[in-house]
């Protein structure tokens, strides 16, 4: 049996190609053997259903399979499969924004530059291989989010990022879109919802994604903020995305009957209706947008309550300097204090700092912690003159210098619960107590609590006795 050659193979009886293209592909001598029937075509991993039309032609199939037109590409019409291509590449670009909006340009390198080529690929091959030749326009998301229809030739299609039809609208945070995740840095991302029922509203299952009015596509979401997803995902859903939009572009008319917002006649019981519907749309919504308001009003209230015990405290203070209490109170309060503030076996010395306060600089501390002694070091607490307590280490026994469990080396102090108490007595000019506060809370140890180091990265205390220093 003699074998078969290359040139003995045959081209395909017939092939598929958009119903868009019948004009251009008569005129080029091919004949249609079946009309406007419904196809479906695999794009990028996504189906498309179409309208097609099959045509024959020797010559013209000859020259397609030479040149590898089809570009792999097939059309199924129910358990059939043929060839498909459009003979009219069609086009994708970004289009400019309006004259009057500043929108920020996308860098070499950046995630909006490297996305933009991503679906402009996506886009053109949907335009040449679904669309049969068209224009897809692809706009950017708007500051104001909104942009009107436009009236564009029938070989047009503009798609707009993040947008509606009407200026009005409200967003949700969805967790997935088409299934998949987007919480990006730690939020989930956004997506509007559409504020009147246009055209055609296309969801991904769980909320809707796209709009669609004429030969505009709104997209319901940004896909150029997707970046933070990574490539591989954004791609997947604005394919997804695009898939869904074009199929329902295609598809076109109104919507189902059940979606469809109903026109009423103007008759007593029909203008009831709506009376009754309308009055309890916008009780639902008044009392989300009260109990919204609440909630402020409430979080207001709380803070204004603690301005005013600060406040408070503050009036408290300058009276007595106002009044000359200062010399009769504070002085002598402070000329006391400090003859108890040098007694206290933690003291090492205390000094005046001309024009910032006075600084009591302590002995080394140690904490006793499970039995055990453990070094911590020397520190300096600073009275400021506008009544504040600062806390630092002069010198620490940690091996890397580290301040106290509970003193971040690049934070500072964090007195926890006793700063209320501390602030309560400075307010009193009651320095001694103030410092006998803070000089237990540096003796202190809560694992529990938050701190910067464990407690036995300190050197152990060598000495057994009671005393903490001699």
């Amino acid at each position: 049996m003699a074998s078969r050659s290359k040139s003995s193979t045959k081209p395909p009886e017939h092939f598929c190609a958009p119903f868009s293209t019948r004009e251009l592909l008569t005129k080029a001598g091919a004949t249609i053997i079946e009309s406007e029937i419904m196809g479906e075509v695999i794009l990028g991993g996504e189906k498309f259903a179409l309208p097609v039309c099959i045509f024959t032609h020797d010559r013209l199939l000859a020259f397609i399979d030479k040149h590898s037109i089809p570009r792999d590409t097939e059309c199924r019409i129910g358990d059939r499969i043929y060839p498909f291509f459009s003979p009219k590449n069609g086009s994708a670009q970004i289009a400019e924004p309006p004259p009057d909006v500043q929108i920020k340009k996308a860098k070499p390198g950046d995630g909006q530059e490297i996305l933009s080529a991503l679906f402009l690929d996506n886009l053109k091959a949907v335009a040449t291989n679904v669309l049969g030749g068209m224009s897809i326009i692809l706009h950017q998301r708007l500051p104001s989010a909104f942009h009107s229809p436009i009236k564009v030739r029938e070989d047009v299609l503009h798609i707009f990022a993040e947008c509606l039809p009407v200026p009005r609208f409200e967003s949700i945070n969805p967790e997935t879109i088409f299934d998949v995740p987007v919480e990006i840095d730690g939020r989930l991302y956004g997506c509007l919802i559409p504020g009147v029922k246009r055209g055609i509203i296309l969801s991904d299952g769980d909320h809707d994604v796209v709009q669609i009015i004429g030969n505009n596509i709104y997209i319901l979401f940004d896909p150029f903020s997707l970046y933070g997803l990574g490539e591989t995902a954004a791609l997947l859903i604005f394919r997804k995305t695009i898939a869904l939009a074009i199929n329902g572009w295609i598809k076109g008319g109104e919507p189902d009957v059940g979606d469809r917002d109903q026109s009423l006649d103007l008759n007593p019981e029909s203008l009831d209706e709506l009376a009754h519907t309308f009055v309890a749309e916008r009780k639902k919504h008044s009392l989300l947008h009260l109990q919204s308001q609440e909630q402020e009003v409430r979080a207001l209230e709380d803070a204004l309550r603690e301005a005013k015990k600060v406040l408070a405290g503050t009036r408290r203070f300058w009276r007595v300097l106002d009044e000359g209490g200062f010399h009769r109170h504070g002085a002598d309060h402070l000329m006391k204090d400090y003859a108890r503030i040098l007694e206290h076996p933690l003291v090492h010395s205390a000094s005046v700092v001309p024009g910032k306060g006075f600084a009591v600089l302590t002995k080394t501390i140690v904490i006793r912690h499970e039995g055990k002694k453990y070094r911590i070091g020397t520190f300096t607490v600073h009275f400021e003159l506008d009544g504040a307590a600062l806390v630092w280490v002069e010198e620490s026994c940690h091996p890397t210098g580290e301040p106290h469990p509970h003193i971040s080396a690049h934070n500072g102090q964090c007195l926890g619960n006793i700063g209320a108490t501390v602030d309560d007595a400075l307010v009193e000019h009651e320095y001694a107590d103030a410092l006998n506060y803070i000089l237990l809370w540096l003796e202190s140890y809560t694992p529990d609590l938050v701190i910067w180091h464990k407690i036995e990265e300190w050197p152990l205390e060598e000495s057994n006795t009671t005393e903490v220093n001699t």
